[in-house]
Order: C-alpha cells, then structure tokens, then sequence
C-alpha cells in the first residue's frame, strides 16, 4: 500500500496543477462572445436605450404639465395703501369726500385709509394643456425618433466592426495554427528522412557529413517551431482579449481557466467560397448599408430642425386651469379659474427667416455628403472585391505550388531511401516544400480575411 501512494504522489507531482480538456473554438463562437463582452458594442446598446428614452421625454410633451405653487410674504408696508383722494383724484370734491369719510371713520373708529397686502399666502395647482406650439412638438417627436432609428443603425455597424475584428484575428491565429500542424508533418518526414541516413551510414552507403546536414535542418526547424509557438500564443491571446475569454498562460500556477496552448481553433484554408459565389450588385448592395442610411438620416434631421425653428416663429396657444387657497386680500379661502393664453410672436420673424435660410443651407451640405459618400461606398464595395479576386487567385496558384513541391519532398525522401538520391537534394526540396506551405497557408488566410471584409460589407 505504501508503494502504491507513493507511486500516485510521484506521479501527479509531475503533472500539470491546471491540466484541461482541450477546448474547441470557432469563429462563430468568438463573435458571439465577443459581442457580449466588447465594451463598444454595449456602449451602444446604451446610446440605444438612451436615445429611447429621449423619444418618451418628446412624447411627454403633448400631455398637460402639473405644477403645485406655494408662497408666503410679510412686508414692510402694505402693498395697497389707498384713500379717497387716490381714487377720484385731486380735485374739490376728492378733497371734500375724504375729508368727510375721515370725519366719520374717526368717530366710528375706523381707519380712513385702506390698506392690503401687508402679509399673506397661496398654494394652488396649476395645470396647463398646449393645444398649438407651432408644429414644434410633433416636428421633435419626429426628431426623437430619427435619434432612435440613428442610434439602432450604429449598433448594428458597431456590432458588424467588431465581428469583422474579431474574424480577422481569428483568421490570423488559424493561419498560425495550420503552420504548426505543416511544421509536424514536416518533423515527421524529417524524422523518417534521418532513420534512412542513419542506416545507410552505418551501412556505409552515406557519409557523417550527410547525417550532420539533417541533424541541422532538424534544429533550424526546432528554432521555426520554437518561435511559431510563440506567434501562436500571442495571435491567441488577442483573439481572447478580444472576444472576452478568460485564459491562462502559466501551467505552473492554479487557475480557473484554460491553458493557451489547450485553445484549439476549428477550421481550414479549404472549401472556402469562390468569389463569384458571393458577388452582389454594387449598387443594391450599398442601398441596404447602414451607413447610406445614417446619411439619409443626417438629411431628414436637417429639414426637422429646419421646421422646429420655423415653429418657433408661428403662434402657440394654451389652455390652462388653477386651483388653491389664497390668502391676499380679505378672508382666506379656496378658489380657481380656466385660462387660455395665445402668444404670437412679433419681432422674431427677420431671425428666423435667417435661422430657417442656414438651416437649408445644412440640409443641402447633407444631401451632397451623403450623394459623395454614396458613391464612396459603392467604389469601395467594388475594390473589395477586386481584391477578392486577386487573393483567390493567389490561393489557387499558391495551392498548387504547395501540392508539387509536397509530393516533390515525399518523392526525394522515398528516393534517397533507395539510395539513388543525395540528402543535399532532399534538404533543398525541404526548404522549397516549407516555403510553399508557408505561402499556401498565407494566402488563405488573406483570401479568408478578404472574404470576410467584402461580406461584411455587403451585409452577410
């Protein structure tokens, strides 16, 4: 029994502390995490909400506004200090009437003057309905929601931004991946190609020298796989970065998440689409983008800002009501009233007429930028897919270089087996057949990069 523990203790103290099962990810995969973890994305998620919001603020607009009042005052001196002769005047008879009144409001104890508004109170409700503001208020819901719909198409392009970044790291870490599994193979032959030299040294059909000149290519490989790896490491923890997936990096140390190297990319440079399988209409591909519709957007804001200050020039009208107690004057109590108000603007209309005039000039600015922008895109769509058609013939030629200079390599290796080949040869096809694989591998994935590029593009 002891041997049996100890032989357990010995051996897990040789394995990895956070050994995981290999852990599979494609592209679809690191988008749609990515999409949930990307800081930019739900930045506009937010602006979305917000711009929502900004539309029931605009809605509020066409409903009464409640407002309760209060006020309270005591002053120095009364604010009504009124006698006979403020009232009728200066003349005889004011003089003769107040002289009078004073007379008796002495004898009968009272005051000759009258007097208000030395202290009291409100508190009342006021409730006023907007019937006609000059179109302002139905021109600014229809501005809110231009915001909404603005704020939609920008989280959809940022969503499409961030997906494209994150394929195209995804691709450029896949490349790497697929130069480690040809270096393996690569080893492989080398390592059949270095049996076969040694048997025939000892056989005395080849030289040390021979023998040394595999050894060495064996150890130039080493130092390109040594170096690979870490590429390798690196283009994965962007991709990682990027999409929000935790990882580890230290074998040595306890961790909850998974070891880099045990992140596996799915996928390959074959079977990829031919470009005339994805091609769209230039024209009918750049309608459907998003961005033309921002610039339309920019177009309808323009001639809605447009109309908000011609609304600002046009009568308002209002209809209102109160309710509250008031105690100014005489005996508190409760009270209301109905009122309507109609203002009508006078002098405004020479600024305005300027404001409505530049305004028009903005929405003309609009119109061209969005005319250009237009165009812009629409040479743009068609570069990239010139270029997608360049980076597909690349591939084809680089496939085919790649597939000769394979079975070139194979071909020398089973050759110098039967001794009727030099290793020297073998080697050079080993550095052509590394060469080719390299330009194949690089090849799609530039062809995948721009595949991905015009599909983003065009709204696949």
């Amino acid at each position: 029994m002891k041997k049996i523990i100890f032989t357990i203790l010995a051996i897990s103290a040789f394995m990895p502390l956070n050994a995981q099962q290999k852990v599979i990810l494609t592209a679809d995969d690191c988008v749609q995490q990515g999409l949930m973890s990307n800081w930019e994305v739900r930045n506009a998620a937010l602006d979305m909400k917000a711009a929502r919001l900004q539309k029931q603020e605009a809605v509020a607009e066409y409903f009464p506004t409640v407002s309760a009042v209060g006020m309270a005052f005591h002053s120095l001196n009364p604010f009504i200090n009124l006698g006979v002769t403020d009232i009728l005047g200066t003349s005889d008879a004011a003089y003769m009437l107040q002289y009078q009144f004073q007379d008796f409001a002495v004898s009968n104890g009272m005051n000759g003057r009258y007097k208000a508004l030395n202290y009291g109170h409100v508190a009342n409700l006021n409730l006023l309905q907007p019937v006609y503001a000059g179109g302002r208020i139905f021109w600014g819901n229809r501005l809110a929601e231009l915001g909404v719909r603005a704020a939609d198409v920008q989280n959809s392009l940022q969503k499409r931004n961030s997906a494209e970044q994150i394929r195209q790291s995804y691709f450029q870490a896949l490349s790497l991946q697929e130069k480690q599994l040809s270096l393996e193979t690569t080893q492989k032959l080398l390592d059949t190609l270095y049996a076969n030299v040694q048997l025939a040294v000892e056989a005395g059909l080849a030289v040390e020298t021979d023998l040394s000149a595999v050894r060495i290519k064996m150890a130039e490989l080493k130092a390109g796989r040594s170096k690979l790896d870490l590429g390798l490491r690196v283009a994965k923890m962007n991709l990682l970065n990027q999409s929000g997936i935790g990882y580890n990096v230290h074998r040595t140390l306890q961790s909850e998440y998974t070891h880099i190297d045990d992140f596996l990319l799915e996928g390959s440079l074959g079977g990829v689409p031919r470009p005339e399988d994805v091609w769209v209409d230039e024209e009918t591909a750049v309608s459907a983008l998003g961005e033309v519709e921002l610039l339309q957007l920019q177009v309808d804001a323009a001639r809605l800002q447009r109309r908000m200050t011609m609304g600002g020039a046009l009568p308002s009208v209002a209809l209102g009501a109160m309710y509250g107690h008031f105690g100014l004057v005489g005996r508190p109590n409760f009270n209301g009233a109905i009122f309507a108000t109609v203002q009508i603007p006078l002098t405004d209309w020479y600024k305005t007429s300027r404001r409505m005039e530049r305004q028009r000039i903005d929405m003309l600015k609009a119109e061209n930028q969005r005319d250009f922008y237009r165009n812009q895109l629409v040479l743009q769509l068609r570069q990239l897919y010139m270029e997608l058609c360049s980076a597909y013939d690349q591939l084809q030629i680089a496939r085919e270089s790649q597939a000769l200079a394979s079975r070139r390599f194979q071909q020398l290796v089973e050759t110098q087996a039967a001794g009727l080949c030099a290793v020297t040869d073998v080697l050079m096809a080993q550095n052509e057949q590394r060469t080719a694989m390299e330009n194949y591998i690089n090849a799609g994935a530039d062809y995948l990069a721009a595949l991905e590029s015009y599909r983003s593009r065009i709204g696949k």
